[in-house]
């Protein structure tokens, strides 16, 4: 995996290797650059920051370590049509048709409204292009796209997202992320897929 972050005309890239157990609900990426770490998350939001050169961890727990919502589980969970929506409880609204295009209406639940409006989830042949936030007060607030599809296993993941977080009206966060070397069942061997982490790294908050 490749990021490329870009605020206020500066550039700052992350790379990491990514190893996903898809049965045990278990994702470990080892960043390499432009700091060697490892995150290893579950299913349950439980999350270690390892950091090799100290020999520190740090554990977290969270929504957002959850690997049901990683863009890897809603694909190969075939999750393609919602993209995870449902499962947070966002009620679909209304859907129309448009060019080619289906476009999907969503309604946050009730801890979400205040900062989210509705979501506007875009497909193509069954596949989504494209995710939009909108704010209570109807403004643009982040859009992410996907694109470059690849077969995996008979099911089509996009090897590129791109992400806009729009701060303001003069300010944005955007984030373009690259995926490449997928490899699979027989063919993803690593002893990452059975790392772990030292007995005696220090827990650090």
């Amino acid at each position: 995996m490749e990021t490329v972050n870009l605020a206020q005309n500066k550039k700052f890239t992350v790379y990491a290797n990514i190893y996903y157990n898809y049965s045990l609900g278990k994702l470990l990426m080892h960043f390499t650059k432009p700091t060697d770490y490892i995150l290893i998350t579950n299913s349950k939001g439980e999350a270690k920051l390892y950091d090799p050169a100290r020999n520190e961890v740090s554990l977290k727990r969270g929504f957002e370590y959850d690997t049901k919502n990683t863009l890897l589980y809603y694909f190969l969970s075939n999750k393609q049509y919602d993209l995870g929506l449902k499962d947070l409880d966002f009620k679909l609204l209304n859907t129309k048709f448009e060019e080619g295009l289906m476009i999907t209406k969503w309604q946050p639940p009730f801890n979400m409204n205040s900062s989210i409006g509705h979501v506007e989830l875009v497909h193509e042949n069954y596949l989504p292009i494209y995710l939009a936030y909108y704010s209570p007060d109807g403004k643009l607030s982040k859009k992410i796209y996907y694109y470059n599809y690849q077969s995996v296993l008979e099911i089509k993941i996009p090897m590129k997202v791109v992400e806009f977080n729009y701060l303001s009206e003069t300010d944005s966060l955007v984030s373009r992320t690259s995926y490449s070397n997928i490899k699979y069942n027989e063919q993803a061997v690593s002893s990452y897929f059975n790392y772990k982490i030292p007995d005696n790294a220090q827990v650090v908050d």
